[in-house]
């Protein structure tokens, strides 16, 4: 049964047997068997552990943030964001500042900085230690004393309450309505929350709220995202025009650039150099990135 599986596969001498399995039956995601082969191969990990339970429990500790954060870096186990928030409360503890709370580690800490009476003190030390931008500091700083007065949207009282809360359909217009009054929408999205408005509080694919940056980054959606930005007056004119100068100069590229090269990019693209020749949307952020990892390839090779 799964406890006794999951009891047999956490000892140390089975991690090997219980992760090919794992991967043979598609247990996984690919960045947990990524993590776990890593484990595996270590033969002594911070506090001697040798299994992920073993180290998850010996690292659980802020006292060992910096055995535990070298060793997690010097063999690929934490990247991107929570690397770096990782190092700024390595930072914070060498510098001698206080957990909130006094608190051990992450868990304890959320739950801690979860309790509106103690969201000062927990304020305070991500401002001290760099979590937040200034932007964030602001909105966090004007949010707090809402949250403990109950002037906030369903009287929510942490950040995911609120948006959980706001994520509804029937709370939309509550939600920007506060947000409006207290100043907290950016400059630069109040042209979005206006389309927002205009379309009802759905977006493309009738998506509502965070719903729509995961509906928009999946290829198959970009058309549908494009053509909504459009017809809800998000891109303009003069955005259009440059969309279409950038499709035809990566068409010359593509033109001129030999067959090795056309067919990298071509498998960057969602249905490839047909599918952007035709006039169908493939643009965005990650579709850049997607065409510059292939070229980097291609100077690697």
């Amino acid at each position: 049964d799964k406890e006794s599986c999951f009891a047999y596969c956490e000892l140390s001498d089975n991690g090997k047997q219980c992760l090919e399995f794992a991967k043979k039956n598609g247990l996984l995601p690919e960045e947990e068997i990524r993590i776990a082969e890593k484990v595996l191969g270590v033969k002594g990990g911070p506090g001697g552990c040798n299994s992920k339970k073993s180290c998850e429990n010996y690292c659980n500790n802020i006292e060992h943030i910096e055995e535990c954060l070298t060793f997690a870096e010097e063999n690929g186990l934490m990247k991107g964001k929570e690397l770096e928030e990782a190092k700024k409360v390595r930072a914070a503890v060498q510098r001698g500042q206080k957990m909130p709370g006094g608190c051990k580690n992450k868990n304890e800490c959320e739950q801690y900085c979860q309790n509106p009476n103690n969201m000062d003190e927990c304020l305070v030390f991500a401002e001290e230690a760099g979590f937040l931008s200034p932007e964030e500091l602001e909105q966090a700083k004007k949010f707090i004393p809402l949250m403990k007065s109950g002037e906030t949207p369903g009287a929510c009282k942490t950040k995911d309450e609120c948006e959980a809360y706001c994520d509804s359909y029937e709370h939309f217009e509550e939600c920007i309505d506060f947000a409006e009054k207290n100043g907290m929408i950016p400059e630069e999205e109040r042209e979005h929350i206006e389309a927002f408005k205009k379309a009802g509080g759905r977006g493309p694919g009738g998506c509502r709220g965070r719903q729509c940056h995961a509906f928009c980054e999946n290829p198959d959606n970009q058309q549908a995202c494009f053509e909504w930005a459009k017809d809800n007056g998000i891109l303009k004119e003069e955005d259009l025009r440059r969309m279409e100068e950038g499709t035809k100069q990566l068409e010359k590229v593509l033109g001129d650039a030999p067959p090795e090269v056309q067919e990298c990019i071509n498998g960057a693209i969602p249905g490839g150099v047909n599918a952007m020749r035709s006039g169908k949307f493939f643009g965005g952020q990650e579709m850049g990135d997607n065409i510059k990892n292939a070229l980097k390839n291609i100077d690697l090779a």
